[in-house]
């Protein structure tokens, strides 16, 4: 792919055929990952309703969560698609030198990504309409716009760029940000399609119980599936326009 632009439908479409390449190169990363999601997701389901935490509070621990269970095999993925490196299991990712920044960086995201969202939620509730409508959508309208102006971020800290920076990230990601909205967008519309029905599934069952256990390890596939072809997406996004991530400070 030549540097300079963004084809939306090209990367998506790479994405989704890149997936199967990953997943025999790393299989034991992403079944481990897998495994672990859905750990999460059921000690999650059994023990927050217990502790009584409020709403927002409990949000932000699975987000949280969330992020860090999905790092190790992001970088895996983001590694492979760009240094054409193959890490053997889930804890080789964690030693990566660039593991760290990723994580930290990661964990940063999902905080104000959250905080966006439930700011905007909670103020719409308090402000009546149209004006409480229209701050909801402020809200969600800048967490996704901080989304797509750091998105080449994430590829650039797993492969160990020495311009990998955030203000870099944001300049490299200038003029591409439809581009890049409607890649992640084409990529993530099967995932959410296939995740409501299963979502609502789920609410309706105990979460120890086989079904709910079963229903839990259904969507930490489609979980790990989502972030993987995402990852794959945004290094080929990457690949195409992150050119002064790539050089040092």
């Amino acid at each position: 792919m030549g540097t300079g632009a963004i084809d939306a439908p090209e990367i998506a479409r790479r994405a989704f055929e890149d997936a199967a390449p990953c997943l025999r190169a790393m299989p034991l990363v992403i079944l481990d990952t897998v495994l672990l999601a859905t750990l999460l997701s059921v000690a999650s389901a059994a023990a927050l309703p217990a502790l009584q935490l409020s709403a927002p509070f409990r949000a932000l621990i699975e987000v949280l969560l969330t992020a860090i269970v999905l790092a190790p095999m992001s970088v895996a993925v983001y590694r492979f698609v760009l240094l054409k490196e193959m890490t053997p299991r889930l804890g080789d990712a964690l030693r990566a030198p660039s593991f760290g920044r990723f994580l930290r960086a990661s964990l940063v995201v999902s905080f104000l990504t959250l905080a966006g969202y439930l700011g905007g939620a909670l103020a719409s509730e308090a402000i009546a309409p149209p004006l409480g409508t229209m701050v909801f959508f402020f809200a969600f309208a800048a967490t996704t716009l901080l989304t797509v102006r750091i998105a080449l971020l994430f590829p650039a800290l797993a492969s160990g760029a020495p311009g990998a920076i955030w203000p870099r990230a944001v300049a490299d990601s200038a003029g591409h940000g439809w581009r890049i909205f409607f890649a992640l967008a084409l990529c993530s519309i099967p995932f959410l399609f296939a995740g409501l029905p299963l979502d609502g599934l789920s609410r309706e069952v105990a979460p120890l119980r086989p079904v709910g256990m079963i229903l839990s390890f259904l969507a930490a596939i489609l979980e790990v599936s989502w972030t993987l072809v995402l990852a794959i997406a945004g290094a080929r996004m990457y690949q195409a326009v992150g050119l002064r991530l790539r050089k040092p400070l």
